[in-house]
């Protein structure tokens, strides 16, 4: 997995500054430090690569007018608007385009609704990893394991979303 994530974080890298944003889920939190301070070494001196101070459940980056949050989800997931317009106050008055990144319930695209609550896009992550004993055994099986990228125009808006998955 760290192997996978740093050549995501490599492949940005060669083609436009990246940003990354490490927020911890609700059963890796060692791991998931752990995998902060990786990449923290790893990108120490390479300018094309920004990885967040901030530890936090919940994170926020800007891109000219789009203000984007990112979190877990398993806590608070139905307050994540009202939060956003908390945390981020400055970030929020600025910027007209807003959206909240989440994952934990890993809902397939054809499963899930985007939906808008007060002004913010909510959006939930598939899952790219394959089941692990619990799921199979709760029944969570079968769903489309993929990633998504979202490309996001400095004029505030979503303008492209590519998804991609193992190949089998």
């Amino acid at each position: 997995g760290c192997d996978t994530l740093l050549g995501l974080v490599e492949r940005s890298a060669s083609t436009v500054p990246t940003d990354v944003l490490v927020v911890n889920g609700n059963h890796d939190e060692t791991l998931t430090a752990a995998f902060r301070r990786i990449l923290q070494e790893r990108f120490r001196n390479d300018g094309r690569v920004a990885i967040s101070p901030h530890y936090t459940r919940r994170q926020y980056v800007t891109h000219g007018s789009n203000l984007i949050g990112a979190a877990h989800g398993d806590k608070a997931k139905k307050r994540l608007p009202q939060i956003m317009a908390m945390e981020a106050s400055s970030e929020w008055s600025r910027c007209w385009y807003r959206e909240f990144h989440t994952g934990h319930l890993h809902a397939q695209a054809a499963e899930r609704s985007i939906e808008s609550v007060d002004s913010v896009v909510l959006r939930t992550a598939p899952s790219i990893t394959p089941p692990d004993e619990w799921h199979s055994a709760s029944g969570y099986i079968c769903s489309r394991q993929c990633m998504e990228t979202f490309i996001y125009l400095p004029e505030g808006g979503l303008t492209a979303m590519h998804v991609a998955g193992p190949t089998r």
